[in-house]
């Protein structure tokens, strides 16, 4: 009977215990902070291989950076240029974007040169990405956290240019 008390007891404590996983995320979530980078769970529209939109909602982390709020540009550019979202998909909308990505919304915000900025900034991206977006408050990567602490060097690198 004590025996029975104690492997209960015991796997109790190693079942609350985290994973090696977990303790990883934790760390990459930990580090970005100290980078200035927000981390918040988020909810985003799945997607097929074929990029058609499905009816399930997939629950990814998103890794955001701050924009420095510009006053000299009115509401209405602001809210055009910095409106859009992509995702890793073969899809029908994805003008101007690198294969094997295609437009969630705000295709045809934005101008060449910032078409070309976000074609390149596409390229470096970890394989691991999901989606990428902007809006006026923040730019952001929705990630599997797969990857190590080079993997966040390269996002925070990512995000810093997509505020250019």
């Amino acid at each position: 009977m004590i025996l029975a008390v104690l492997v209960f007891l015991v796997g109790s404590l190693m079942w609350a215990m985290p994973t090696s996983r977990q303790r990883q995320q934790a760390r990459l979530r930990q580090q970005a902070a100290v980078m200035g980078i927000q981390v918040q769970i988020a909810r985003l529209q799945d997607l097929c291989k074929d990029g058609a939109v499905a009816s399930s909602r997939a629950m990814i982390m998103g890794y955001h950076l701050a924009r420095i709020p510009v006053h000299n540009q009115s509401r209405s550019k602001l809210l055009l240029n910095h409106n859009w979202q992509i995702y890793r998909s073969h899809g029908l909308h994805g003008d101007g974007l690198p294969s094997g990505w295609c437009w969630n919304c705000g295709e045809g915000n934005l101008g060449v040169s910032q078409l070309d900025n976000l074609y390149t900034i596409l390229k470096q991206l970890p394989d691991d990405i999901y989606a990428v977006g902007s809006n006026p408050l923040a730019v952001v990567v929705y990630w599997h956290e797969s990857g190590g602490q080079q993997c966040l060097n390269d996002i925070h690198v990512c995000l810093q240019q997509l505020l250019k």
